[in-house]
């Protein structure tokens, strides 16, 4: 993210966040958040923007493996460690 967004991890939590609440000032009741190319997201960072933008109001997270890169098993994978880990309790599990 910082090659191609010139971005800091911070950074781009906070412009996630941002959105999500601007869309729901905009009274939107199902707000929709999808990190790009989360297939290859470093773990915690991952649980970190997904636990803020829940927290700011996002009710449907994707989990988009962009560029195809990882294995079904691997994607499995990911979806059970964070249904696990309560990230997407109560929401939208797609």
């Amino acid at each position: 993210m910082e090659s191609k967004l010139k971005k800091t991890p911070d950074e781009v939590i906070e412009i996630a966040v941002n959105a999500v609440k601007f869309a729901r000032n905009l009274g939107c009741d199902d707000i929709e958040f999808s990190p790009e190319d989360a297939g290859r997201s470093d773990p915690e960072f991952l649980y970190r923007v997904l636990s803020e933008v829940i927290e700011a109001g996002a009710t449907t997270l994707n989990i988009p493996d962009t560029t195809g890169w990882n294995m079904p098993v691997c994607t499995y994978e990911v979806y059970v460690v964070f249904y696990y880990i309560g990230v997407l309790t109560s929401l939208s599990f797609e």
